[in-house]
């Protein structure tokens, strides 16, 4: 057996993980290109058929060069959690590793890598009445009220998640009121591994470099197309799915609560922070093998287990 044989035999799972704007996707195309397989797609929001512009989507040429999984396969109207992709990500990627010898992972959200690959120990239920106390509590104090007491019960969790999302914090709350538990410590215990190995590696931009990406791709969404694509999904804006950066700021302009400008100004600033709590949640929890932007032709060198 050759070594790159013996090394993708130990680590049949290929992740591209890292912060939005690096370059992920490009790569990830490469990668399951080069070792011939298919590409599953471990993004919250690209999942959905709705959202394209708002969400990265990957180009229509990235889409043709190679098979992605969990892109555009979902509606906003349908619920969809990490447990959900969990169980249909692991057959998914367990039919790549059967047919081709390995799977390509791509995505940003680390959530979703955490359930793929470690699995989380079982929540606790959650009363109804514990649910609607927490949503009532929200709708009469407010998103900062909030972020306050997810950050009281839970500052390991405060600290990667995505604090514009009052989905994600109201889940949070919802666990610690009802097991007297921070959500982080269930996400810890992980104890369902995905029975094959990963090996994780990401393009690590200069965070200056990373933030004059995300501020160009925020510019070249909105060119692209994305206040009408936001306008055409305003009605729906309680949706847990569009409860996110890039699409919140603009609603909020719709309702008169802030200027055009400031709401796209506010996009790139949010992303940015975004793209802080996902390095912080990488450099926390994974074990990724970090390259230089020039660097990246060593990768797949890497990968086979061969000097560059």
């Amino acid at each position: 057996m050759s070594y790159f044989a013996a090394v993708m035999t130990r680590a049949p799972v290929l992740v591209v993980a890292g912060p939005t704007a690096s370059g992920k996707t490009a790569l990830a195309v490469k990668l399951a290109r080069h070792f011939g397989t298919e590409l599953v797609s471990a993004d919250s929001r690209q999942i959905y058929r709705e959202l394209r512009i708002g969400v990265s989507r990957p180009t229509d040429n990235e889409l043709q060069q190679v098979h992605h999984h969990f892109i555009a396969t979902h509606s906003i109207h349908e619920p969809f959690t990490a447990g959900d992709f969990q169980r249909e990500a692991r057959l998914v990627v367990s039919d790549l590793i059967n047919r081709f010898g390995c799977a390509v992972v791509c995505g940003g959200t680390g959530l979703y890598f955490r359930a793929l690959l470690h699995g989380f120990d079982s929540m606790p239920d959650v009363a109804a009445q514990v649910r609607e106390g927490v949503q009532r509590d929200y709708r009469e104090n407010g998103l900062a009220w909030l972020q306050e007491r997810v950050r009281e019960v839970d500052p390991v969790y405060f600290e990667v998640v995505d604090k514009a999302n009052p989905q994600r914090l109201m889940r949070a709350l919802e666990v610690y009121r009802s097991s007297g538990l921070p959500l982080s410590t269930y996400h810890k215990k992980g104890n369902d591994h995905f029975p094959a190995e990963a090996i994780s590696v990401g393009i690590d931009w200069p965070r200056a470099e990373l933030y004059q990406r995300i501020d160009a791709r925020v510019h070249q969404m909105v060119a692209d197309g994305l206040i009408a694509e936001a306008e055409a999904l305003f009605e729906y804006r309680q949706r847990p799915a569009l409860q996110t950066v890039g699409y919140q700021e603009l609603f909020a302009w719709m309702e008169g609560r802030l200027s055009k400008e400031n709401a796209i100004a506010l996009i790139g600033q949010n992303t940015r922070q975004y793209a802080k709590r996902q390095l912080t949640w990488l450099r926390r929890y994974g074990s990724v093998h970090w390259f230089a932007p020039d660097r990246q032709p060593e990768i797949i060198p890497f990968l086979e287990g061969k000097s560059s």
